[in-house]
């Protein structure tokens, strides 16, 4: 996508290229804590409509942009977070080749006032690169976490990354859980061999039952997933938030 305008109308963002125009919803999800039921980060997601209303489908449309479309709207999605005074981590989706970029990363790395982790959804660059790993241990140094998105073990680029690159967690793809939902063996085995390749543990995506979630929380894990709440836009984790405070001052 190319020769494009952004403008910031409230809580969306319009952006212009030659032949449309599209507006950017950011909502949030949260990644709980089974255990403590605490929320641990909340991932922000981009909802893309156009300017008729109609929803385009997100995946459709993020594969056909280009790294420099991606890394403007991390910037926008950390503006948003910084406006609305996020009280957790956050975290964004990049490609591994966004952090070539030395002056995205030292960008990053400037906005100290929020908690970041990114998720490396697409995997798009040699690893043999010395400045790909000066970034990551630029931005690890400077307590910005870089997570492994989507593993499940046929995705051959991402096991080839486990021991290269330093993931300091592993997001498991939420076909995992999908196909071994009642199997606590099949959980234990995976973090057990995916285990020393990551620096604090794992996040289990898809879960949207009770025993998806007690299988996570048995395994000492960290969940997102339906089962604990949808992506909504922020005032809606507010109001839930308050609402769970309210009830828990009832009891």
């Amino acid at each position: 996508m190319e020769n494009y305008s952004i403008q910031n109308n409230e809580d969306t963002f319009l952006i212009r290229n030659r032949n449309e125009s599209i507006y950017i919803e950011f909502v949030l999800q949260a990644i709980y804590n089974p255990s403590s039921k605490e929320i641990k980060y909340y991932e922000i997601l981009s909802r893309i409509i156009s300017s008729s209303g109609e929803n385009y489908n997100n995946e459709d449309f993020f594969e056909n942009i280009d790294d420099t479309f991606l890394k403007m709207i991390a910037i926008c999605q950390l503006k948003e977070a910084k406006r609305l005074s996020i009280n957790k981590p956050i975290s964004i989706n990049l490609t591994l080749s966004c952090l070539l970029d030395t002056d995205f990363i030292n960008e990053l790395i400037d906005r100290k006032n929020i908690e970041l982790a990114i998720e490396i959804n697409d995997i798009n660059s040699n690893f043999d690169c010395d400045l790909l790993f000066e970034n990551i241990k630029k931005l690890q140094r400077s307590n910005i976490e870089i997570w492994l998105d989507d593993y499940h073990e046929n995705h051959k680029l991402a096991n080839l990354s486990l021991g290269t690159i330093n993931w300091d967690k592993i997001k498991i793809d939420k076909s995992f859980l999908h196909y071994n939902d009642y199997d606590i063996e099949a959980i234990r085995s995976l973090c057990f061999v995916l285990r020393p390749f990551t620096r604090t543990g794992f996040i289990f995506e898809g879960v949207e039952t009770y025993y998806q979630e007690r299988l996570v929380r048995l395994s000492g894990s960290l969940s997102q997933g339906y089962f604990h709440s949808y992506p909504e836009k922020w005032s809606k984790h507010l109001s839930s938030q308050g609402y769970k405070h309210d009830k828990e001052k009832e009891i």
